[in-house]
Parts: structure tokens; C-alpha cells; sequence
């Protein structure tokens, strides 16, 4: 975790301000704020235009040389103080990775909208790693870099970082440090929304809500969710393998309608069902007809679940029957949709 983090000439800052999470005051009102002897949630407060949103944007400067993440487009705008315009940016990060203290230092300027990294220092557990200043450059044997590999990196005009360079050539281990600090930058999230929105580290081309809750199979937290918030009980329809979309059945609680249809004869439904699909599928043709059928087999099929039977059995009815020929039991589990969601539901599954 970040224990300390300093700034110099950034934006507002011309003069060095330190931010040290790693000696917090009287926290006995919110003993969960404090982990491991340092500040985990924070806020920073004061009048309009004191910096506070500066601040948060220097914390979020290692983003955007070490993650892979969404930048803000226009962060390197106005990138040093006025004052000393001409001079490098001046970070220094502090991180407690179980114990091993992780030193991270480096200055950057901004040239067309982009940061140019001047000096690169890392110190792990107090001894140097790391080392980029100007002409020279230091990397510690223990990553196994020959010297041409470091005299290559020390001449080369693309003005990359050592240490990100470090984690995309180097063979490391899971525990290692710099896997520890890759993660931490890697979950870093910074967002407001004002005029626009803005993000740094967000993953871009994210999946919605819907697919997230199916990837990890919580609709059942998320009813429960919903009935904390609203009082009221959403319950949604089995998802299939592969679906992307989750669907809630409205109108009311549905388990009790489940259980009257569960020891339904769906062969003798199905049946029965054949005998009108029949007539229908004569008079509007095969290609109309086609995926009734299709949806007639699923229904029939001993694997389906018993809440896609009855929503199939309900699709196909509202398409070929008055409504008021819809059996009771069935009709209330699905009154809420009309024919276009109720086939579209089938045609999704």
C-alpha cells in the first residue's frame, strides 16, 4: 500500500509538499481507516482552489507511465508550476508491500502532450535497484540485464521507463517487489465527473453491469441488493451458458407460480402444443413457422430448466393463441410481457 508521497513543481505546487499516510493521528473513532500502521481511506478537504484536485491528480502520476490503463487525454496540460515551467516534475512514492519497503523516485517533463521521464530512482528495502540520471544508468544484476542490453537502454530515443521496461522483459517472481507495485498502479482508479467525465487507470473496453453480475454469478446478490434498497423482490431467469444479458421477471414474486407448473407433463404439453403449431405453421409458412419449431424442441428437451419451459411455452402461445387461451398459472408468470419481449427472451436463450 502507499504509506508516502511527495510532489515538487507540479502545476500548483512549486514548493515540495509531502503527504506521510504511515503516521496517522487519533483514529480510535474509525479504527477500520488504519491497516498495518498506515491510513488505508482518506479524505482530503479545504476551500475551493486550494489544490485539492491537483493533489489527487499528482498522486495518479505513476498511471500513466506504469499502467495500461484509460489516461486523461489533456493530463500533461499546464504540467509544471508557472513559476518553474522550464524544471522537471519531482515525484517520490513510498509503498509497504508486506513488509518490503518500495521506494520509487523520478522527475518527468511534458513535451506535446506527453510526460518524458528525466531521472528514474528505485530503492527496495533501502538498497539501490535501480538507478537514470541524465547519461548514466544503473540496473542491479539480480535482473540479469548484459551490458549491452543496459547500454541500449541508456541510449535508446523512445524515453521509456526502466522499471516498466523492467516488468515487460524480465522474468520475475510472483513476490517480487516490482509485481507488488505493478498490481497496486494497475488497481488504481481515479474519476470525477464535472463538465466531463474523467478516468485515469479505468479498463477500457470494460463489460456493463449485466455482464458482470452473469460472469460471476451474482444475480441472486444482486436481487438481494434490490430488495435492500427498494423493498421489493426481482427475480431473474435462469441464465444459459454463453448469455450476456440478465432478465428479470416483473410484476411479482414468481417462486410460487414456479412451483405449481414444476411437475407439469411437458411431453403431453408439448403435444398439444404440436396440434396447433400445425395449423398456424401452414398458414404463414416455413421461414415464419421455423423458429417456433425451434423453440418447441428446446421446451420438450428433459434438460431445460422448468422457468425456460414455461417462458418457451408462453412465447410460442402468445404468437399463435388469444391470450385468454394462455393457462392461468402461466399467464401470470409472463401477464408482464408482451409477444415481442416474450420472443425475444426465447430467441436470446
Amino acid at each position: 500500500m502507499l504509506t508516502k508521497f511527495a510532489v515538487k513543481n507540479y502545476r500548483g505546487f512549486n514548493d515540495r509538499i509531502e503527504w506521510n499516510l504511515s503516521n496517522p493521528s487519533n483514529y480510535s473513532f474509525n479504527s477500520n481507516a488504519v491497516k498495518n500502521g498506515a491510513v488505508k481511506n482518506g479524505i482530503i478537504y479545504g476551500p475551493n482552489g486550494s489544490g485539492k484536485s491537483n493533489f489527487g491528480l499528482a498522486i495518479f502520476d505513476i498511471a500513466n507511465h506504469l499502467s495500461h490503463k484509460w489516461k486523461k487525454p489533456d493530463y500533461y496540460l499546464n504540467y509544471a508550476c508557472a513559476i518553474g515551467y522550464e524544471q522537471p516534475v519531482e515525484f517520490e512514492y513510498t509503498f509497504n508491500f508486506k513488509g518490503c519497503i518500495v521506494n520509487y523516485n523520478y522527475s518527468k517533463v511534458a513535451s506535446e502532450l506527453k510526460g518524458l521521464i528525466i531521472t528514474e530512482l528505485l530503492n527496495i528495502d533501502g538498497n539501490e535497484v535501480l538507478r537514470k540520471d541524465g547519461d548514466s544508468l544503473f540496473v542491479a544484476p539480480e535482473f540479469g540485464l548484459t551490458d549491452a542490453a543496459i547500454s541500449n537502454l541508456k541510449d535508446s530515443a523512445n524515453n521509456i521507463s526502466i522499471v516498466n521496461y523492467l516488468l515487460s522483459a524480465v522474468p520475475l517472481a510472483k513476490d517480487h517487489p516490482l509485481i507488488s507495485l505493478r498490481d497496486f498502479v494497475e488497481n488504481m482508479l481515479f474519476f470525477r465527473s464535472l463538465d466531463n467525465r474523467e478516468f485515469i487507470g479505468l479498463k477500457e473496453g470494460g463489460s456493463n453491469i449485466e455482464e458482470y453480475i452473469i460472469k460471476n454469478n451474482l444475480a441472486d446478490d444482486f436481487s438481494a441488493y434490490l430488495k435492500e434498497v427498494s423493498g421489493q423482490h426481482y427475480t431473474f431467469a435462469p441464465i444459459a451458458q454463453g448469455e450476456n444479458m440478465l432478465y428479470c421477471i416483473m410484476g411479482k414474486d414468481i417462486r410460487s407460480l414456479l412451483e405449481k407448473v414444476k411437475d407439469v407433463d411437458w411431453k403431453g404439453k408439448g403435444e398439444e402444443l404440436m396440434e396447433k403449431i400445425k395449423p398456424y405453421a401452414q398458414t404463414v409458412g416455413r421461414t415464419t413457422a421455423k423458429p417456433l419449431l425451434q423453440f418447441y424442441y428446446v421446451m420438450v428437451d428433459e434438460s431445460t430448466p422448468t422457468l425456460d419451459k414455461v417462458l418457451i411455452y408462453a412465447a410460442i402461445f402468445y404468437t399463435i393463441s388469444p391470450v385468454s387461451l394462455i393457462p392461468s398459472s402461466v399467464y401470470k408468470l409472463l401477464g408482464v410481457l408482451d409477444e415481442g419481449a416474450a420472443i425475444l427472451y426465447v430467441y436470446k436463450k
